[in-house]
């Protein structure tokens, strides 16, 4: 949407050492702290463009294997096993690209606003992401589990049956009822402790999705609500400054006119104080 280059680099250790922000600094990149929206995230920029231009770059600096990498690479997955959601994700971007392009004259910071106004889609299809991510993997690591305790159990059943993937998926479809008679009470009771442990964690992470989700939209409310206040301050300061500015003049202006009336009623005496000393010297009659 926008003309910024943005570069995922992963670093380790981390925090980037200072030796390495110095040398990027000298290449142009200046160091602006961590994400509002995540503390895991380092921002540099820098690059040949002006601000918002063709050739401006930001690098996010962030941890390796960190959890924002994943759910990057989750995203770009999702769009592409998703049609849907690819659409969904473009006719964000291009509605938010036009309305910035007719609000280019009104506002100063457009960008700002299509960041908002995708942000929403952005989020939803992320969480479904996450969410697609994780049954498939909770799905993969269910049926290693069940693998392991069949074979485990079974010393009759053929090596077709250990390495194939057909009697696991017969087993989850008829309700797991041939793979509960080869397994005892132990480890059945172990089995759906573990399912339990992982439904709620796929709960957990579905919760902290949409809690950090919402945080990401009260902080950039807050962040526009920030920029009103800090623009408000600044005309409040230049009204101030004016008033003063127009009361020092009306000042002035009495001043000079005090000045004024006094120098001519100066030349007013002196006129008649030359008048006088004439009469004196030439009376009237000569």
């Amino acid at each position: 949407g926008t003309p910024v280059c943005d570069i995922l680099a992963e670093i380790s250790p981390w925090p980037m050492a200072k030796e390495m922000q110095q040398k990027l600094a000298a290449e142009g990149y200046e160091s602006k702290g961590y994400a509002p929206h995540n503390s895991q995230d380092q921002w540099f920029f820098g690059g040949k463009g002006k601000p918002g231009h063709v050739g401006r770059v930001i690098i996010h600096a962030v941890p390796e294997n960190s959890l924002a990498v994943r759910d990057m690479k989750v995203f770009v997955e999702y769009l592409k096993a998703h049609p849907d959601a690819l659409r969904k994700y473009n006719d964000a971007k291009v509605e938010s690209a036009k309305r910035m392009s007719k609000e280019a004259s009104k506002r100063k910071n457009v960008v700002s606003g299509y960041k908002m106004r995708k942000a929403k889609a952005c989020n939803e299809i992320k969480i479904e992401a996450i969410d697609w991510w994780e049954k498939r993997h909770l799905d993969e690591s269910e049926y290693e589990q069940s693998k392991a305790c069949t074979k485990h159990n079974s010393g009759s059943i053929s090596s077709a049956d250990h390495n194939g993937k057909g009697k696991a998926k017969r087993a989850r479809s008829e309700q797991g009822d041939s793979l509960r008679e080869l397994m005892s009470e132990e480890e059945l009771e172990k089995v759906k402790r573990a399912k339990n442990r992982l439904s709620a964690h796929k709960s957990r992470q579905r919760r902290k999705q949409e809690v950090d989700a919402l945080r990401e939209d009260v902080i950039s409310i807050t962040n526009e609500v920030n920029k009103l206040e800090a623009s408000r301050q600044v005309l409040t300061r230049q009204l101030e400054l004016a008033l003063a500015e127009n009361s020092e003049l009306r000042r002035l202006q009495q001043e000079d006119a005090v000045r004024l009336r006094a120098a001519a009623i100066m030349q007013l005496r002196q006129k008649s104080n030359r008048n006088i000393h004439a009469s004196r010297f030439f009376p009237p009659n000569l």
